[in-house]
């Protein structure tokens, strides 16, 4: 069991128009949050049809906020190979407000919007002696369906208790679902006939080595009805639908596969009072006037450059970044596809590679212009430049590292040996050796020039989340989930010192230039 809290989201994305709200600085200056999550929309854009959002007669916008406190509740009994129990349930209160404005007229429209991504630190079961890692992902989502019209405007606010799941017992599922909700609305701005949804809510999901695993998926809805030939007119509807499921994979074997509408709870609202007539208009209030969750929201940079696109030259900065000018760095571009890991320079500085969800991009680093796709079938977590630019190492999902050539992208070989996910590589400084850490707990020196494994370190550490070799190549440094850093001879693969003090994973390390200090980050 767990309760997904801000203050333990190790990875964000947001659009813009987008806010998780918190009270302001806290200890050593880091952010104070509410008990839960807070999460504001300030005009986002569904839908844009010419793609200029500085035109606005074109738009599909969504106002309002979600507030929520999400838990869950995974538990496997395996006898064997066998599952004899499952259970899978999520649980939260929440307080949503969601108002949908068009300024387009499209029939059978279905448009639904990723608006903001949280990641936390995964976690690790045994499956019949396997490790399998579960990395809990929070994402809020907001959209529409049906038929739109220009002019249409609607919103509601709703509290919700909810408690949804499904469980395995002697060879049968059942669902869990347990609500209380209470709605509030704005009446609406309408056309004649006509039927729209617009849904804002969180979808939780415990991605099974970056896939999909455990999930839920919560709907927080209006639903507005016209017809002006029947009677109600027209009739405004609050709603709340759950959709749970588990899919778990060992070994390329699916153990469990299930997905169940636990919860589809719908309320009319309002409805109209009198016929229509040619010039009948019920009017509303904008939706600016949504009273969003009340909290400060997050101080405003300074105005960032807009992003560039694939293959338009960047703006050269004028300086170096420096602890002077540090406040003044702005974003320049967005690159990668999929979910991204790690990013890594070319020794020369000419190239980035990308890793993601669906396999490496190698960009020119001044452009931004994509040289080369490497494509892995797979999710890449870890990305490494051997020191004369010429190999790319990348670490997989499934337990493999690969070595490509750079100049035309050739795969040069496959190293095999981990028994989990590769969450970091490492070329030693003179390019013979390629140091991975692995889920399994491992860390494998493996000699470039043909593949061969040279030494596994093994300490008590759990999941090995990132390697470093030290300037010289004498040393390799550790960061693993248990929190210290610890630091290996190479030469007979020998613990020489570990260095305690952070209280959680470490998930990046490095030596400094010189080799008199190591850097590392929890």
């Amino acid at each position: 069991s767990r309760t997904l809290s801000p203050a333990e989201v190790t990875g964000a994305w947001q659009r813009e128009g987008v806010h998780l709200v918190y009270t302001g600085p806290g200890k050593q200056g880091r952010a104070q949050f509410l008990g839960g999550f807070v999460v504001r929309l300030d005009h986002v854009v569904l839908l844009d049809t010419d793609g200029d959002q500085s035109t606005t007669d074109d738009q599909i916008v969504a106002n309002g906020s979600i507030s929520f406190d999400p838990s869950y509740c995974f538990r496997l009994s395996i006898r064997g190979h066998k599952i004899e129990k499952a259970y899978f349930a999520y649980t939260a209160s929440e307080q949503v407000e969601v108002g949908i404005e068009s300024r387009l007229e499209i029939p059978g429209l279905n448009q639904s919007l990723e608006v903001a991504r949280y990641r936390f630190a995964p976690f690790t079961i045994y499956i019949a002696g396997f490790p399998v890692v579960f990395i809990p992902v929070l994402k809020v989502e907001v959209g529409v369906q049906g038929d739109v019209h220009v002019g249409i405007s609607a919103g509601i606010s709703q509290q919700t208790t909810l408690k949804a799941g499904v469980q395995y017992s002697g060879g049968s599922w059942a669902p869990i679902g347990e609500l209380t909700a209470t709605f509030d609305f704005i009446p609406p701005t309408l056309s004649a006939g006509m039927e729209l949804r617009g849904f804002l809510g969180p979808r939780l999901n415990l991605l099974l080595y970056g896939l999909e695993g455990p999930h839920a998926k919560l709907d927080a809805y209006l639903r507005l009805e016209v017809d002006p030939l029947a009677t109600p007119w027209w009739q405004l509807f609050g709603g709340m639908e759950v959709i749970v499921g588990i899919y778990t994979e060992v070994l390329g074997q699916t153990l469990l596969s299930i997905e169940k509408s636990v919860i589809h709870y719908e309320k009319p609202l309002a409805q109209a009072k009198s016929t229509p007539s040619p010039t009948t208009v019920v009017t509303a209030p904008a939706l600016a006037t949504l009273t969003p969750y009340p909290a400060t929201k997050p101080p405003t940079p300074s105005p960032p450059v807009p992003p560039v696109r694939d293959g338009t030259p960047v703006p050269r900065p004028a300086a170096r970044i420096s602890p002077g000018n540090a406040a003044q760095v702005v974003q320049l571009a967005r690159l990668g596809r999929g979910q991204i890991g790690e990013v890594a320079y070319s020794p020369d500085g000419r190239l980035l590679a990308v890793a993601s969800s669906i396999g490496v991009y190698l960009y020119e680093a001044r452009t931004l212009q994509v040289v080369r796709f490497l494509e892995t079938e797979d999710w890449v977590w870890s990305v490494s430049f051997s020191p004369d630019g010429g190999l790319l190492a990348s670490g997989r999902y499934d337990g493999t590292i690969r070595l490509w050539r750079v100049s035309d992208g050739g795969l040069v070989r496959t190293l095999e040996g981990h028994r989990g996910w590769v969450w970091s590589v490492s070329f030693s400084p003179g390019g013979e050796m390629v140091a991975s850490g692995s889920e399994d707990g491992t860390i494998r020196l493996w000699r470039v020039s043909d593949g061969a494994l040279q030494r596994t370190l093994a300490g008590p550490g759990g999941s090995v989340w990132s390697v470093s070799f030290s300037p010289h190549g004498e040393m390799v440094a550790s960061g693993s989930e248990d929190g210290p850093i610890r630091l290996w001879r190479v030469s007979d693969g020998r613990l020489l010192r570990t260095l305690e003090g952070h209280t959680g994973p470490v998930s990046s390390v490095s030596f400094s230039p010189g080799g008199e200090m190591v850097a590392s980050g929890s």
